[in-house]
């Protein structure tokens, strides 16, 4: 799962970028509806972010069952809380 996640991700991210451009009538290769359409630009955006997102979501639970994430946040936690 994590691993199909981790490809969603990636290709969000490859894929958003590309849709954005096309929209925003930047790349015009081909023969493609969604040159000009300015809807796109929002898909692609919103594609990229979502894309960001499910990939920093896996990667902080991939820290976090190593325990890393888990000893960070409790450090700056701790060093954050007024001395005694």
């Amino acid at each position: 799962m994590k691993i199909a996640l981790r490809v969603i991700g990636v290709l969000l991210l490859l894929m958003g970028p590309i849709w954005f451009l096309q929209g925003a009538n930047v790349l015009t290769a081909g023969n493609s509806p969604m040159i000009g359409d300015r809807r796109w630009e929002f898909y692609g955006a919103l594609a990229a972010l979502i894309g960001a997102v499910v990939k920093s979501q896996v990667a902080c639970k991939s820290l976090e069952a190593l325990g890393i994430l888990h000893l960070h946040v409790t450090r700056q936690l701790l060093l954050s809380l007024p001395a005694p």
